[in-house]
């Protein structure tokens, strides 16, 4: 039963870790969760490579994961990958 429990638990508190990215670290997620390169997320959203390393530290540290597999499945556990790249920002070429 107490297994049960924190099973029931555990989607709020990964909820909650979400909370903690912003709108812009959300689209990066989102980029990476479809299969978007480093350079592919840059020039989507118009930022820097640089800028988007900085991004997925902040984003790994704020969620405890510790490489791009690991937030891919959870963006993929939390409905993050549900929208399609084209709602996300402008296609990459």
């Amino acid at each position: 039963m107490l297994t049960e429990q924190r099973r029931r638990d555990a989607p709020a508190r990964s909820d909650e870790r979400l909370e903690r990215v912003t709108p812009r670290e959300r689209q990066i997620v989102d980029l990476l969760s479809v299969g978007a390169s480093n350079k592919e997320i840059a020039k989507r959203l118009n930022v820097t490579e640089r800028t988007v390393k900085a991004h997925l530290t902040a984003i790994f540290r704020k969620l405890g994961l510790s490489g791009r597999l690991q937030l891919a499945l959870f963006a993929l556990e939390h409905g993050r990958s549900a929208r399609e790249p084209e709602a996300i920002g402008p296609k990459f070429n």
